[in-house]
């Protein structure tokens, strides 16, 4: 049996020893799936977790974060330790930053009561964009059993410095305060609303394979597109090098929408008349839906009650990944909402978002190319 807790958290351990004692199988399996929030802090998430381990196993327990059964993010094991000329490119060796972005056109309406008490870092950083970034970081597991994957993800998690706030810019779209709902927050508070819509932070892990290399995570609502991207930027090459002062290499994972990777590379200009300089950067890419003939991937939930029902925990949250998570993001949201009660940045409803973002990722390193040749590129690509 299959229990899903679309729940306020505070109501699962409630919840779950009424199935215990109502509707628990004597004979088969049960597993409980528990939907996010899992808590506001690590403390609330080590509570959460201690209450329900009074009533369930770890194994019966299934921390549901749909981002882990997106189809690029299923593929990026494979993309990495299956193709091991490419996973040696993923190394300080080769990579001058790895940037994570979460954007949504949408804001946060008929949401915004309970989004204004959890914001953009707990709402999508600090669980969905975290996954991705194991995934992208970690070393090749032992085997692919749940187990041995989730031990890699986690010892990753542990190498990660809990953020700085210098490293991080906050925002908020103009027309958050007068949503319906942040009105009445607002009127309860005695002052405007400081929670954030928008969140840049820098995260560096201390280990061998990415010493030194920022991974640039952002994430906002009422920005200028929809997607979800992971780029990773290699090093320039040096100005006097064989070809000269040249464009950053990337290898793009798209989760979403339009699922794709490509590898932005340079290639050399035909013609009669072009010179052995004459390069531009173009595209490699693999589009899964055209390559495979699908008409269609399956969607997040789907792939992961199916998971459930087969009793595969790849793709769920284990305890300590939980707990790791939140170890990283507690002092960031500590110094943010109760030291500096940081006001957000403004931005426009459709903008890119605060102009100081794009100052930080910018002395991080980051440079953006605008390509020309290549239709609709950079429209799609800039993030």
């Amino acid at each position: 049996r299959v229990f899903s807790l679309a729940l306020p958290s505070f109501l699962f351990d409630k919840a779950v020893e009424q199935l215990r004692l109502n509707c628990w199988s004597e004979s088969g399996s049960c597993r409980v799936i528990v939907e996010k929030p899992f808590g506001k802090d690590g403390k609330e998430a080590r509570a959460l977790s201690d209450r329900l381990a009074q009533h369930l196993s770890e194994s019966e327990t299934f921390r549901i974060d749909h981002y882990l059964a997106k189809t690029l993010v299923l593929n990026l094991l494979t993309l990495r330790f299956a193709n091991r000329e490419l996973g040696h490119l993923f190394h300080q060796h080769h990579i001058a930053n790895v940037r994570i972005t979460f954007k949504e056109a949408i804001g946060v309406q008929g949401r915004a009561g309970y989004f204004d008490s959890y914001g953009i870092i707990r709402d999508i950083m600090q669980n969905h964009l975290m996954q991705v970034l194991t995934l992208v970081a970690m070393e090749a597991p032992a085997s692919l059993e749940a187990e041995d994957v989730r031990d890699e993800k986690v010892k990753v998690l542990k190498q990660i410095r809990p953020i700085d706030a210098r490293d991080c810019v906050v925002g908020q779209y103009d027309g958050y305060q007068d949503d319906p709902d942040i009105v009445k927050v607002n009127a309860k508070k005695g002052y405007p609303s400081r929670c954030a819509t928008f969140a840049a932070v820098v995260l560096y892990l201390d280990n061998e394979r990415w010493s030194g290399v920022p991974f640039i995570m952002k994430a906002g609502k009422a920005l200028e597109t929809q997607h979800t991207i992971v780029r990773l930027q290699f090093k320039k090459a040096p100005p006097h090098s064989l070809f000269g002062d040249q464009p950053q290499n990337e290898l793009v994972i798209r989760i979403q929408p339009h699922e794709a990777i490509y590898y932005k590379m340079l290639a050399k200009l035909p013609g009669l008349s072009q010179g052995p300089r004459d390069v531009q950067q173009t595209v490699l890419d693999l589009d899964l839906k055209k390559r495979f003939e699908l008409r269609r991937t399956p969607e997040a939930y789907e792939k992961l009650i199916h998971d459930v029902i087969q009793g595969e925990s790849h793709n769920f949250v284990r305890r300590d990944e939980l707990e790791e998570a939140w170890r990283i993001f507690d002092p960031l949201l500590r110094k943010l909402e109760v030291e500096d009660a940081r006001v957000p940045e403004r931005y426009n409803f459709g903008s890119r978002g605060p102009l100081k973002a794009d100052e930080l990722i910018d002395r991080l390193g980051y440079r953006r190319y605008t390509v020309t040749g290549v239709p609709g590129f950079a429209e799609d690509d800039f993030d």
